[in-house]
């Protein structure tokens, strides 16, 4: 488990982030034109973005509308001009 302040340090690996979704974006993909959505969650850190590829948000989206969170998110880190986000593949719904 990683916290979004220590994503940076984490460039490149497969983690798990627990966040709370505060907004999102739906999009197509351009060459297929399959739906995908970016998700920014917030933590006691800060903020983070996830960004759902068409198969993983074919997974998880029914999960991601029920409500705001807690979630898990896991995917693999990635970082591009000095911005870490994460590319992710699966999603659980944690208890409150």
């Amino acid at each position: 488990m990683v916290r979004s302040c220590d994503l940076a340090a984490a460039a490149g690996r497969e983690v798990g982030i627990v966040g709370w979704k505060v907004t999102w974006k739906s999009t197509r993909t351009s060459d297929s034109a399959e739906e995908m959505i970016f998700v920014t969650f917030s933590d006691e850190c800060g903020r983070f973005e996830a960004t759902f590829f068409p198969e993983a948000y074919r997974r998880s989206a029914r999960l991601l509308f029920r409500r705001p969170g807690p979630f898990l998110v896991r995917g693999r880190v990635e970082s591009e001009l000095g911005v870490e986000s994460l590319v992710a593949d699966k999603v659980v719904m944690l208890a409150l």
